[in-house]
Formats: C-alpha cells, sequence, structure tokens
C-alpha cells in the first residue's frame, strides 16, 4: 500500500511492558497497521474531540434548555387553562346561587 502522506517527523516516548502489551493488542482489535498508525489515530481523534468538545456541549446544552422552556410553556398554557375552567364553574355556581336567592 503507498503512503499518500510521507511520514518525516519522529517523536519517542517510552512505554513500559503493559502498555506495549495492551497497546499491540489494540492494533490487532482496531485494524490499525502499526502501534505509529494506532497512536496517531487516536491522537488525531483527541485534538479534534478537544476542539470541538466545548462548542459541542454549549450547544447541547442550550438545546436542552430549549426543550425545557418548551415544556414550561406547555406547562403554563395547560394550568391556563384549568385556571379559566375553575373560574368559569365558580362564576356559574355564583350565578346559580344568586337565581336561588
Amino acid at each position: 500500500m503507498r503512503i499518500l502522506k510521507p511520514r518525516t517527523r519522529l517523536v519517542y516516548f517510552r512505554l513500559s511492558e503493559e502498555e506495549i502489551e495492551r497497546f499491540t493488542d489494540m492494533c490487532h482489535s482496531e485494524g490499525a497497521r502499526s502501534m505509529s498508525d494506532l497512536i496517531r489515530t487516536a491522537l488525531d481523534r483527541m485534538t479534534r474531540d478537544c476542539a470541538s468538545g466545548p462548542q459541542d456541549q454549549l450547544v447541547q446544552k442550550l438545546e436542552l434548555i430549549d426543550r425545557m422552556m418548551e415544556q414550561l410553556k406547555e406547562r403554563i398554557i395547560q394550568i391556563d387553562e384549568a385556571l379559566e375552567q375553575v373560574i368559569k364553574i365558580r362564576g356559574e355556581g355564583r350565578s346559580a346561587l344568586r337565581r336561588e336567592q
């Protein structure tokens, strides 16, 4: 397979034996060609997630607030309608009492 973007820079870091085993197992389970490929992909995901994370979280919170406001609006309408019915019933009751007197 031809590499479309040649890699010319090296980054060195130390790993424990346990980390080597875990990362090697991950390479197999994720289908990565090499540990470098696995780590490069993971770092790329992390940088993208960090770049868009706070903004995405803000959008999610605003959407939640919007849904909650819509629910509150519907509940206020229900309460208003119930109050109108109570007022109507009480008004009819008073009229009936006046007629009886």
